[in-house]
């Protein structure tokens, strides 16, 4: 009778915890994603930002989904406006955007069920931008920050300094010309230098301290049933 209550014990722990850690493998955290436009410098005032070399403008978006699958984002989920100039990225601006940021949007962003963005913004710009960090520039008096993504050059202007890109209609709009979204892991902070677009590990899905500790507790039943089964199969041979 001991031997068929304790293999249904084991039975019942290991469905529950199964049950648990399939629940906890798809209870994913909602997380940022960003999308990146590459282009090439041209054109450039500034002594620190190199004709010739790259830059990107990455903005990273938030509508509460744990997915990029067939998603849309609009103004209201813009967290970030992120700069970063020449080939070694050592130039950067970065403009987090909240209610009342001075940001103007025209569009929306979406992608089908591959993630593939499918639509894209025809218009995202910040004249002048209020609230930012920078890393890299000559002048930490920085004033009149304006940037501008509608295809138009030029693209980043601080007080008489500007750049353009390089194919002579500025920041591209369209879906092929920005990166697909990808989970960022951006802080929206100029001095701190962030992850290449093209790497960077998706986040891992989180458990709650409650669920962590129902978890432990299973397995310790688990254990424990497991224990007491093999001291009753010693003591019976």
């Amino acid at each position: 009778m001991n031997a068929l209550r304790l293999a249904a014990q084991r039975r019942a722990c290991t469905a529950a915890v199964g049950l648990l850690l399939l629940a906890a493998g798809t209870a994913a955290v909602a997380e940022p994603f960003e999308i990146t436009f590459t282009g090439t410098i041209a054109q450039s005032n500034y002594a620190e930002i190199h004709n010739g070399e790259r830059f990107e403008l990455t903005l990273v978006l938030d509508n509460g989904n744990t997915t990029a699958q067939g998603q849309t984002w609009d103004m209201s989920h813009l967290q970030c406006a992120y700069w970063r100039m020449n080939d070694a990225g050592d130039v950067r601006l970065a403009q987090p955007i909240t209610l009342g940021s001075n940001v103007g949007v025209v569009g929306t962003i979406a992608t089908d069920g591959s993630g593939a963005l499918v639509d894209m913004l025809s218009m995202v710009y910040s004249a002048p931008v209020f609230t930012y960090t920078t890393a890299g520039f000559s002048s930490t008096l920085l004033s009149n920050v304006r940037w501008y993504a509608h295809g138009f050059n030029p693209v980043l202007m601080i007080g008489t300094r500007r750049f353009s890109e390089a194919a002579g209609n500025g920041i591209r709009m369209a879906p092929a010309d920005w990166s697909a979204p990808r989970p960022s892991q951006r802080v929206c902070d100029a001095t701190v230098v962030p992850p290449s677009p093209g790497g960077g590990a998706a986040a891992i899905p989180a458990l709650s301290g409650g669920t962590l500790g129902l978890l432990a507790a299973l397995l310790a039943w688990a254990g424990r049933s497991r224990l007491r089964s093999t001291s009753a199969a010693g003591r019976k041979a």
